[in-house]
């Protein structure tokens, strides 16, 4: 539909209107192409303003000049779907963050910024789509890899939600390995033997993995031979390598999962003090001595911890996920592959199909595993390759806008 945009521009108490000519800037966002209301709010995160402008139904797109939306996204995506609007048809202008907190000193210049910044997110919204989030089928099963007091914690606690684990320990008795001779430890032994959602491998390794968060494929080689298994989400909670190298590739587990560990020989985990449990590699998690140095009792909360991480993906029949992950211009890729390395995820991949009696070559994003980064965006000469949410023309559109003041 043609843009029909309403504006909400949030005093924020004292940290957007205190310095802002606030009644300026709503008359120039009033006069900005496709906006057809503009309202002033106390505070924009309560959402009552949002949802009165989207009841009325007369809006198909929303910008709010507020506050960062590194904090406040979600909350305003929240908003704007109770009041019947898809969260991708919403723009958030940085006014306090990127405007007044640093620019507080001079009201008329900051002002001007305001409306410069106002402008350019009026430029964005008129181009947004919505977006329909993505759905993926999940496997209700875990790997643990490892045998410790973690491992052990961790496959009772998701065991005994009634979800399926698969336990592997290359040592060939469990209740004989020195790191669980705790008696909180043993105790715990006892009731994993019980459990008949916990199929124990003992003297055994993993071989092959591949896949996806909520749908990976694992190998186990046994004594008696290797056995296929589908999972969805891994735990590792040893240090120690419990690989078998695949024939082919000669790679094992670890590099199909990603994995990757220091010059001593321990697990990196993904960056950030927040999530110490976390891989890059969605669904896999750490726990345990594959983590750090822990005595039984700090293993087992640790190994309980991680098996509400596992419990949050497989407890569900299917995943939703954002919808802004890459999408290949087909017409535009001419599959140089500058996009496939640097994934983190590694969820791009080279592909060749017959097009006009001629061989084409182009990528191909696995949906699933995309985190919508935009390091393929960033690598890409042809624009054959974008973030769905973020495409080449809406950035094009704001830096044209940055120029005058209309």
């Amino acid at each position: 539909d043609e843009p029909k945009i309403a504006a909400i521009i949030c005093r924020c108490g004292k940290n957007i209107a205190g310095i802002l000519d606030i009644e300026e800037l709503a008359a120039y966002v009033s006069s900005l192409p496709n906006v057809t209301q503009v309202e002033l709010t106390p505070f924009g995160c309560d959402g009552v303003k949002l949802k009165e402008l989207l009841g009325s139904r007369r809006f198909n797109r929303l910008i709010m000049g507020a506050c960062s939306p590194k904090t406040h996204e979600c909350l305003f995506e929240l908003h704007a779907e109770n009041g019947g609007l898809n969260r991708h048809l919403l723009e958030i202008v940085n006014l306090r963050n990127q405007c007044t907190w640093v620019h507080s000193k001079d009201k008329a210049k900051a002002t001007q910024k305001a409306k410069t910044l106002m402008r350019m997110g009026v430029e964005r919204c008129r181009l947004l789509n919505p977006l329909e989030d993505l759905r993926v089928s999940v496997t209700q099963s875990c790997l643990i890899v490892g045998g410790t007091p973690a491992g052990i914690a961790c496959a009772l606690k998701v065991a005994e939600t009634g979800l399926q684990v698969y336990l592997v320990e290359s040592e060939a008795a469990i209740d004989k390995m020195k790191e669980n001779a705790d008696p909180a430890v043993k105790s715990l032994i006892d009731r994993l033997k019980k459990n008949t959602k916990i199929k124990l491998y003992p003297g055994a390794r993993i071989g092959k993995v591949e896949g996806f968060v909520g749908n990976y494929k694992a190998a186990i080689a046994t004594a008696s031979g290797r056995e296929e298994i589908d999972i969805g989400s891994v735990v590792i909670t040893t240090s120690r390598k419990m690989g078998v190298a695949d024939e082919k590739t000669g790679a094992d587990y670890e590099k199909d999962l990603l994995l990757q560990r220091d010059e001593k020989g321990n697990f990196v985990g993904m960056l950030g003090i927040l999530n110490p449990q976390d891989f890059n590699t969605e669904g896999v998690f750490r726990c345990g001595s594959a983590r750090t140095s822990l005595n039984a009792a700090e293993a087992i909360t640790d190994g309980e911890a991680a098996a509400s991480r596992v419990a949050g993906i497989i407890s569900k029949k299917e995943i939703i996920k954002s919808p802004r992950t890459s999408f290949v211009v087909d017409a535009n890729c001419d599959g140089c592959a500058y996009c496939v390395e640097p994934c983190p995820s590694s969820a791009i991949a080279l592909i060749e199909y017959i097009r006009d009696g001629a061989i084409k070559k182009t990528v191909q994003v696995n949906e699933a595993i995309c985190r919508g980064c935009g390091i393929c965006m960033a690598t890409c000469p042809k624009k054959g390759i974008y973030i769905k949410h973020f495409k080449p023309e809406h950035f094009t559109a704001m830096v044209n806008a940055v120029g005058g003041m209309g």
